[in-house]
């Protein structure tokens, strides 16, 4: 086989793939597609996973832990560990406790602000007479 035949046959088998429009998009159009939206979808998945700290404001927190028959609700300004099934996700959650007894609607005002910029995930209310009617 000379350089000649060769060439001549690359030509065509080059000439042929051209041709083909299956196999034009395969190698040249789907991945420019679909390589950048794989990349993204990996992105935002990654970022949806990613362990947050949820910030939870605590109100009234005395009415809950006057009544030693209780189980504790929160020790050392976190939630209880005997909680978790992972004592590890006990510090994700970032406690804001009030324990300013009675609780008010001033006090409840006052953390509508945080929950509704988004800085507050959750607020916990227990009422002034939650010991007694519990």
């Amino acid at each position: 086989m000379s350089w000649r035949n060769i060439k001549l046959i690359y030509a065509r088998e080059i000439r042929d793939q051209l041709r083909d429009r299956r196999t034009l998009f395969m190698i040249a159009v789907l991945p420019l597609l679909l390589y950048p939206l794989l990349g993204m979808s990996v992105f935002q998945l990654s970022q949806f996973l990613r362990k947050n700290e949820s910030q939870i404001v605590v109100l009234g927190a005395d009415q809950v832990t006057a009544d030693k028959n209780l189980p504790p609700l929160i020790e050392d300004g976190k939630f209880a560990e005997a909680l978790f099934d992972d004592p590890t996700e006990r510090d994700r959650l970032k406690l804001d406790v009030a324990t300013a007894s009675p609780t008010t609607d001033a006090d409840l005002n006052a953390a509508r602000p945080k929950l509704n910029s988004g800085d507050t995930q959750v607020v916990v209310h227990f009422p002034a007479d939650f010991a007694a009617r519990l």
